[in-house]
């Protein structure tokens, strides 16, 4: 069985390799630039968003939620990955 090894986070710290489902939503956020809590269910399986948005956080990825309603009047949180600022670069 192979070994995980802990990686350089964004922000320069090491952390421990992401889930698998992390890196979908970190994939989809890079490609798609938003996700919801249905789009994950619907298309990647996945059933607690907010954990594998907290892997990524942990991961040093920046994450920004914001609230939303549907046209019914159903509210939800789509999630945006934030783009690193020239400060952090540096």
């Amino acid at each position: 069985m192979r070994q995980s090894r802990p990686h350089l986070s964004p922000r320069g710290t090491f952390k421990e390799p992401m889930t698998p489902q992390a890196k979908l939503v970190l994939d989809h956020l890079q490609h798609h630039g938003s996700i919801s809590a249905v789009e994950a269910a619907a298309v990647y399986r996945i059933r607690h968003l907010p954990r594998r948005i907290l892997d990524l956080k942990e991961a040093g990825h920046g994450i920004r939620k914001e609230p939303r309603k549907d046209p019914t009047g159903q509210r939800y949180v789509r999630y945006y990955l934030e783009k690193p600022s020239d400060s952090d670069r540096a």
